[in-house]
Formats: structure tokens, sequence, C-alpha cells
């Protein structure tokens, strides 16, 4: 059982055209203009944050069941921004995100020697990875699309060492040129790179949802697509999973 949402978000731009895609680019360093208009059974209460603060909001209009809202917004750097609308009524809430992509910047994740920006181009998202030396074996999961070596054979120069397990046979696998002609997505891979760093830029055929890849009986090693940054205990997954674990560089 889904409990309902107590409220209805919907988002509109300045000429009050509604919002119907969750990731929402906006130029950078140019001031936006956002409408929210938020129903429910009763007047809302309605909290709206920016990356956690308090975002420039200004009541439009209210009634007995519904508030409108101007939301102004200036993204100073080339990243996402969450927009986070919250509506309590009667103790109840009901929560909707959204992403202000700055100059098409949906997400990125910095670790140490990992570098990772998805960036949405016209209505096309393109994954780019920066990649430095390290001590230890680098995790690497693809958001979408592949790597294929064929075609980017720099690259394939650039990795000393691929490793991946295979539950068939329960074992990690390295280098096995039939398995690692390229790199795709929902696979987990560790790499030690031979050069200092490895840089690399993938096409999506569309946004990247976030969903588990298929699974086979045993220990995976996968990667979770995505865009938007989950921490690991949110992760919900199926009951016949008894365990998940987070191979992290640090």
């Amino acid at each position: 059982f889904v409990q309902p949402d107590v409220a209805e978000v919907e988002i509109y731009n300045a000429n009050f055209n509604k919002l119907t895609d969750d990731v929402i680019v906006v130029d950078q360093d140019e001031e936006t203009v956002f409408y929210l208009n938020v129903t429910s059974s009763a007047l809302p209460n309605v909290t709206v944050l920016v990356d956690g603060q308090a975002a420039s909001i200004e009541e439009v209009d209210a009634g007995a069941d519904f508030v409108q809202l101007k939301v102004n917004f200036t993204g100073a750097e080339e990243k996402p921004y969450q927009l986070r609308v919250t509506a309590n009524v009667g103790g109840q809430e009901t929560t909707k995100k959204f992403i202000l992509a700055v100059d098409g910047y949906v997400y990125e994740l910095h670790q140490e020697g990992y570098d990772l920006r998805l960036r949405k181009v016209a209505s096309n998202y393109q994954t780019t990875y920066a990649l430095q030396k390290t001590q230890k074996l680098q995790p690497v999961a693809l958001l979408c699309g592949e790597l294929d070596f064929a075609a980017n054979s720099e690259q394939r120069q650039s990795i000393k060492k691929i490793l991946s397990y295979d539950a068939e046979v329960e074992q990690w696998k390295e280098n096995v040129p039939s398995e690692f002609d390229k790199l795709v997505t929902g696979r987990g891979y560790l790499l030690e790179l031979k050069s200092d760093t490895l840089t690399f830029t993938i096409q999506c055929p569309g946004k990247p949802l976030p969903e588990l890849p298929l699974l086979e009986i045993g220990w995976n090693l996968v990667g979770i697509n995505g865009y938007k940054p989950t921490r690991v205990q949110d992760i919900q997954v199926p009951g016949d999973i008894t365990g998940i674990y987070v191979y992290e560089n640090n």
C-alpha cells in the first residue's frame, strides 16, 4: 500500500507554462522565475528550499485549498541545485524535488581520484568521467551508455588493470579480452590506471533512470543508474536481496 500524497505540487515557468520534467535547465548567473501551485484538501503550509537553504519566494495567491508562490533563483555555479518543496497539511507532508541544472549540469560526484558529471545538452544527456591515479583500485560504474575500447583505444591504453566479479565461477576476472572490450551500464568495475589521468565522455540514449540491473544468485558487483544523490541507507531494494554493500574510494 502506498500512502497517497496529501498535496499536489506543480511548477511553471515565467510564462506560466507547466514544467513536467523534474530536471530544469537554467543559465548561470541569470535570475530565473518559477511559479509553484500547491493544492490540497485544506490550505497547505509550504516550505521551499534550495540546497537546504530557504528560497527567495513570494506568495502570489491563496485560497481555502491552495497556495501559489513565486520563486526567484540565480545559480552562481555550473552545478545542480536541488529545489525542495514540502507541503504540510494537518501534520502530514508531501515533498517534491526538482533539479535546477545550471548550464545543464544535472548530477555530479566528487571523490578521491574520481569525478563524474552528468549534463543535459538539448534533449540529450552525456556523462564525463575524470579519474586520477591512486594507490588503490578505483571503483567505476557507468550511469548510462557504454565505453567501447575499439573506438576509444587511447582510454584503454591508459588502464593497467580492469577487475569485475563473475558470479558463475565466484571469482574476480581480470583483463579477459572477451569480457572487457567495453565497459557497460549496470556493471561495477575496479580499475588500476597506467597513466596519471583518464578522462572520457559517454553519450546517453536518454535520461539515466534509477533502477537496479538484472541480478544473479549470489554476489553481484553492480552500478546503480540514476541522477539523484541517495544515501546508502535510503536505497530501496527488493526483498529477495539479503544484503547491500558499497565500495568506496576512501
